[in-house]
């Protein structure tokens, strides 16, 4: 038949002549969802909502990072008896909570785990597509979404990521474009995906490994798919499927915050990724940005840049995830 079989969790999946991943249809994969919350009830609420409007059956792990408000009690009460609710004492920063997700997965042999940002809505069948994508392709280590803006449904905000070598800087591919236009358009291989709403086979996991943490938010997710890239897998955007987005809504609207932590991060990443002799190279032409460009107009957001240099070249450790 042109085809081998191999076992990937409780489930046989057979490879055929295409080299696609091709699942019996007696057997249903397990997707876990894994969704991560702090201090807001209502709004995740919503995003689970929509996650059990799928076609595509997944079951629920809520993972409340750290959470005041009595929200984690007030979801508890909405679980299902395969869903899970796991409470940290204090927020941990979304890789470590992530990471618990994904240890879960792997505990209980789920064979894809699902990655869902609190403000998220998924968009009719929008998981079924991602499966239908990621069970076509085993070269894939990851499958995400096009990415709307929740208040502007017509507009993207993502439709996949990519990385400019000499700045180290990120952007998001279709952004501030019409859904339709991207979805015809859509570039089959990006070089990252925000994790904001992502599907990633567990077989790949367990060669990647979880997400590093240290980052606190941002630039988690780009590290995580540079690290696949290298190991030699592709990513992907399904334009069918879409998700929106309150961008922004998990990590709140601390505009200065959010900025010493991607200036922050972006120096972590490169260094992990590629290195000292690469971030030095980047430190000394930051530098130079700030000494010509920043601290001549003096703006008072742009102290959170020199700040977030400053840290990273002082090797000072950035504690306060929230």
């Amino acid at each position: 038949s042109g085809s081998t079989g191999t076992e990937a969790g409780p489930y046989r999946t057979n490879i055929d002549a295409s080299g696609s991943r091709v699942l019996r249809a007696s057997m249903i994969p397990r997707v876990l969802a894994v969704v991560v919350q702090f201090n807001a009830a209502e709004m995740t609420g919503r995003c689970i909502n929509s996650l059990r409007a799928q076609s595509a059956a997944c079951n629920l792990l809520i993972v409340d990072n750290g959470s005041t408000d009595g929200s984690d009690s007030s979801l508890r009460s909405r679980l299902r008896p395969n869903d899970c609710l796991l409470h940290t004492d204090t927020p941990t920063g979304f890789a470590n909570a992530v990471n618990l997700g994904l240890q879960l997965a792997k505990d209980d042999a789920y064979d894809y785990v699902f990655l869902v940002g609190n403000d998220v809505e998924l968009a009719e069948n929008a998981l079924e597509h991602l499966m239908a994508a990621v069970v076509k392709d085993p070269r894939l280590a990851a499958v995400g979404p096009i990415q709307v803006y929740a208040d502007n449904p017509q507009t993207v905000f993502t439709a996949g990521g990519r990385l400019t070598e000499r700045t180290w800087s990120t952007s998001h591919e279709g952004w501030g474009q019409p859904l339709e236009q991207v979805q015809l358009e859509c570039d089959s291989q990006p070089e990252w995906l925000d994790f904001a709403a992502v599907l990633i086979p567990m077989a790949v996991l367990s060669r990647v490994g979880h997400l590093r943490t240290g980052y606190g938010y941002y630039w988690e997710d780009v590290d995580w798919c540079l690290q696949s890239r290298a190991l030699g897998y592709q990513l992907a955007v399904e334009p069918r499927a879409v998700v929106r987005h309150r961008v922004a809504g998990t990590a709140g609207q601390q505009p200065e915050r959010k900025r010493y932590l991607w200036f922050r991060n972006r120096l972590l990443c490169a260094y992990r990724v590629r290195g000292w002799r690469f971030t030095l190279r980047l430190l000394h032409r930051e530098w130079l940005f700030i000494l010509r460009n920043i601290l001549p107009r003096a703006e008072a957001i742009e102290s959170k840049r020199i700040t977030a240099t400053l840290d990273f070249t002082l090797r000072r450790k950035y504690r306060t995830y929230r």
